[in-house]
């Protein structure tokens, strides 16, 4: 994942990092780690649980509890050549 601000492509402040990982551990781990997306996640039981889909529906979830004036990008990595990027476009 990346977030950006105005003042710098690459800043986000200290205090946003614990926020940030929080959301990650509670929004997105909690809810897809160690799941049959299938059967486990309701979201992927009409959405086929590709790694774009994936990546769209972490996507979703982030940006709704993430500064809507940072801009986000997802990365999501099947194996170290391949992989999937979102950033809402």
């Amino acid at each position: 994942m990346t977030c950006c601000s105005a003042v710098s492509p690459l800043f986000i402040a200290e205090t946003e990092h614990p926020i940030i990982e929080n959301i990650i551990k509670n929004e997105i781990e909690d809810r897809l780690d160690h799941k049959n997306l299938n059967l486990d996640v309701p979201y992927f039981s009409n959405v086929i649980p590709s790694a774009e889909n994936i990546c769209i529906y972490i996507y979703d979830i982030l940006r709704n509890k993430i500064n809507k004036g940072l801009k986000l990008s997802v990365k999501l990595y099947e194996t170290p050549r391949n992989f999937v990027e979102y950033s809402g476009n």
